[in-house]
């Protein structure tokens, strides 16, 4: 099952590349939407149930300038 999501994150603290490296890790295919500098559009595969959810968003807002997921 594809999802998609939305992130804001401070550029000058983390980029895009980290953010979907981090839900690489996770075990996710993700790809990006939309390339802009302080938001990103990824749509993800292998998200199925809230406990992806919950793990993807726990990880990526670990990371420095995260804002919002």
């Amino acid at each position: 099952m594809d999802q998609q999501t939305e992130i804001s994150f401070d550029a000058n603290k983390v980029d895009q590349y980290a953010l979907l490296s981090i839900i690489q890790r996770l075990g996710h295919s993700v790809k990006s939407i939309n390339s802009k500098s302080v938001r990103a559009q990824l749509r993800m595969e292998g998200m199925h149930c809230n406990s992806c959810v919950s793990n993807i968003c726990g990880a990526v807002l670990d990371l420095p300038g995260a804002i919002n997921i």
